[in-house]
């Protein structure tokens, strides 16, 4: 009898740790489904109207710098019952959407250690502290510290401003520097 409770025991937390991690990872995985949409012009529009119905639902306008428009669009399909929470943090602005992320019940704001599948990583420009750059982090690859991360308005070599959705093997410390950018910290969507 003690082995079959032992074992019921296992079983629920077993399921537990998968239902968190599969929690987590929606964000990451439904972030894939992106991966080369292309940029017509700079910062008009997009190869997919799908797509860009998609980025306009929840408030890009044209010509604006999309990166964390993108974040927050595939967010909220990934979450559509905490669609209406989400669009109260999360702005166009990665530096306005990590302070807002701060105060909010939904997310929290981690500014060190490693990020988890699914956060937002946040990078803010060294030059210019209001602007910056944002991704969802899909998985840790090899290396202590280096992520895939999917990016909307990125360009191949890993720019700030670029044609499409890619994504990039990114160092993700908080503070670390890589040209033009340093890493800001992450947004975590909380469980419950």
């Amino acid at each position: 009898m003690k082995t079959y409770h032992k074992y019921l025991i296992g079983v629920a937390i077993a399921t537990s740790v998968l239902f968190i991690v599969s929690w987590r990872r929606r964000a990451a995985n439904a972030a894939v489904d992106y991966i080369n949409v292309q940029e017509i012009g700079d910062n008009q529009g997009w190869s997919s109207k799908l797509f860009q119905q998609m980025i306009q639902s929840v408030g890009w306008k044209s010509g604006e710098a999309w990166c964390m428009y993108f974040a927050k669009a595939v967010f909220m399909s990934a979450y559509p019952a905490r669609a209406d929470k989400i669009n109260k943090v999360l702005t166009g602005s990665t530096q306005g959407s990590l302070q807002a992320a701060e105060d909010s019940s939904i997310f929290k704001v981690i500014r060190e250690g490693s990020p988890r599948p699914g956060d937002i990583v946040i990078w803010q420009s060294v030059s210019n502290s209001s602007l910056g750059h944002a991704g969802i982090v899909r998985k840790r690859i090899s290396g202590a510290d280096m992520f895939d991360v999917v990016e909307g308005n990125t360009s191949l070599d890993g720019a700030r401003e670029g044609q499409g959705v890619m994504n990039h093997d990114r160092k993700l410390v908080v503070g670390y520097v890589d040209g033009t950018l340093k890493v800001a910290g992450y947004i975590r969507m909380k469980l419950f």
